[in-house]
């Protein structure tokens, strides 16, 4: 709009005014209230934003804006070409009815009264604005049919109780699974009319749990960690499945749980929810600041020692091997002595006492000493990660770092602590095993990692007792269920540290995947369920440090036996590290990957190196 078009515009709106002074203050007062609405609305939806903004940037991972051109030159770069190239050409589509028009036809052919009309729990909007839920809960999960419920993308259903008052009134409320990578995980609690509502923050005694709870007499403490994240049916799976026990603690502080019970499973507290979904609760260790405590930190210590020096170190105070892959929880290593096989060796800021093992040559510090995958057999003083035939610390010497720590925490049981030093770097997570028959066969699996497991799906009982198919579904014959394929996570001792590969910034790992995947013979599936996996976890720096190790290797750090011979077997293992910058690796020596034919086992897993 030029000047003169302005003008007249102004001048028009001047001769309306004098024309109706009544019209001039009903209107100039409306428009001042719409101004101030408007301007308030603004400003805290642009706060809103402004602080989303601001939270998303703080969390993405910044790579360093200072590399060197040499340094650039050492990444990685995603392949360029046209999607169409990727296409499978008409030669490489075997079912010559295939096509888009025949699908689009034979969808057609079906009524449309048969076609089933499922809500997608991950697409619906809440149909009823949250109130105040009161809850009939049943004394304990019972389950439910998954197919009879009108949502798709569930794995398992349970009904937990029902809805008493408000809009919701005589709804029945369901704990719903969504499948996951090696099992199904709780999605929450949920009524399904008139459309999925989740339900799960709307009621006390279950999302709102106290962040901390103490004893009466104040000597035992214990906080939060985390959210809702697992079901009690779940634990009490697993309790059979470890032949573990399940133990009972009694506490003050949590009147809404069911008679105000903790529950201990392989040193791990949970409060039960009534809905059955799960809290965990961690001991206050006292010396800790409260940003250092949770799964895989690893806090410094400081005390003052007996004999009068400051001692500070890096320790590792959770049990990395029950957390493992597919975590349940992120317990303190809690380890079966006697007070009389530890002397006090200091003291630390708010009077904890520390101790350590008084014999020297106990067996617990030549399992550390000789335990070849820890910093001690690494050389990295050419900024690169070489391995060592012996440790680099003389025994006196390794003494003296003060390898382990122990204190006994408010239960009165004895909690170790392992410098960083000496921790065990390389776990093998999720190593997921496929198996391509030629027609439908039983077959026992056999995998040994040289150190031990820390899961298996199914059950593992002296190697997994199957039913396999042509397209990979694997039947547990004891238990009848069936799985896409085998699943186990484990630790091995002699891990190979990473000499050769590729440095993949962060973001293009899906792409680097695409790329790599296809040369050590995954394909389809296995590409999708090895990038879903591995992306999550991969998320801690700007550029990861990415080789795979030979099958000769993986063959002796966990060999794997089938009682009827295999035509072929392809083992893929991903070794990761994270680098705040590039490093230099050699090109990696790419494998001949053998044509699938016949009976082929195929199997992928990965580790990521810390």
């Amino acid at each position: 709009m030029n000047t003169e078009e302005q003008n007249q515009v102004d001048n028009t709106d001047v001769e309306v005014i004098e024309e109706n002074p009544e019209a001039l203050s009903v209107r100039s007062e409306f428009n001042w209230k719409l101004l101030s609405l408007t301007l308030v609305a603004f400003i805290v939806g642009a706060s809103f934003v402004a602080a989303a903004f601001s939270y998303k940037q703080q969390q993405k991972i910044q790579p360093p804006v200072d590399l060197t051109l040499e340094e650039e030159e050492m990444v990685w770069t995603p392949p360029q070409e046209e999607v169409d190239d990727r296409a499978l050409s008409e030669d490489d589509f075997d079912n010559e009815a295939a096509t888009s028009t025949d699908f689009e036809e034979e969808e057609n052919d079906i009524p449309e009264e048969e076609k089933p009309a499922l809500w997608n729990l991950s697409d619906s909007e809440p149909a009823v604005g949250q109130y105040q839920l009161v809850v009939d809960w049943l004394e304990g999960p019972v389950e439910y049919e998954k197919d009879e419920l009108p949502v798709s993308g569930v794995s398992r259903s349970y009904l937990v109780g029902t809805a008493k008052n408000g809009p919701l009134a005589n709804e029945p409320i369901y704990l719903l699974y969504g499948p996951g990578m090696a099992t199904d995980y709780p999605e929450g609690l949920y009524v399904l009319n008139p459309s999925p509502v989740e339900v799960t923050e709307w009621m006390d005694g279950v999302s709102n749990l106290p962040e901390s709870i103490s004893s009466t007499d104040n000597t035992i403490k214990l906080k939060k960690d985390g959210e809702l994240f697992a079901a009690m049916i779940d634990i009490e799976d697993m309790k059979e499945w470890h032949e573990a026990e399940i133990d009972t603690l009694t506490f003050e502080g949590l009147e809404d749980i069911p008679g105000n019970t903790l529950y201990t499973y392989n040193e791990c507290l949970f409060a039960r929810t009534p809905s059955d979904l799960v809290v965990e609760y961690i001991i206050d260790v006292p010396f800790i600041d409260d940003e250092d405590e949770g799964s895989y930190s690893t806090p410094e210590i400081s005390y003052n020692r007996i004999d009068g020096d400051r001692v500070t170190g890096e320790y590792e105070i959770y049990n990395r091997v029950s957390y493992g892959c597919g975590s349940l929880c992120s317990p303190l290593k809690v380890v079966d002595r006697t007070d009389d096989e530890f002397v006090k060796t200091g003291v630390t800021e708010d009077g904890s006492e520390l101790f350590v093992l008084k014999d020297v040559y106990d067996e617990r510090y030549d399992e550390l000493y000789t335990q070849r995958n820890t910093r001690a057999f690494v050389d990295t003083s050419d900024g690169q990660y070489n391995a060592l035939d012996e440790n680099k610390y003389e025994y006196e010497a390794f003494i003296n770092v003060v390898p382990l720590l122990y204190w006994k925490d408010p239960l009165g049981r004895w909690v170790e602590f392992v410098n960083t030093e000496f921790i065990i770097l390389a776990e093998k997570c999720k190593p997921v095993i496929y198996l391509y028959p030629e027609e439908e066969t039983d077959l026992h699996v056999e995998v040994e990692p040289n150190i031990g497991f820390t899961k298996t799906i199914p059950e593992y009982k002296n190697g997994w007792n199957v039913t396999a198919y042509p397209d990979g579904t694997v039947i547990d014959r004891e238990t009848g269920d069936d799985y896409d394929y085998l699943y186990w996570a484990g630790l091995v001792e002699g891990y190979p540290l990473i000499e050769e590969g590729w440095v993949v910034a962060q973001k293009d790992l899906p792409a680097f995947f695409d790329y790599s995947l296809p040369l050590y013979g995954l394909q389809g599936e296995e590409i999708t369920d090895f990038t879903e996996y591995w992306i999550e976890d991969m998320n801690e720096a700007p550029y990861y440090a990415v080789s795979f190790v030979e099958q000769s290797i993986i063959d002796e750090l966990s060999p794997l036996s089938i009682d009827k011979e295999p035509d072929v077997v392809m083992r893929v293992l991903m070794s990761a590290k994270p680098l705040d910058r590039p490093i230099e690796l050699s090109a990696p020596q790419l494998p001949d990957i053998p044509e699938r034919r016949g009976f082929t086992v195929v199997e992928w897993g990965g580790t990521i190196l810390r």
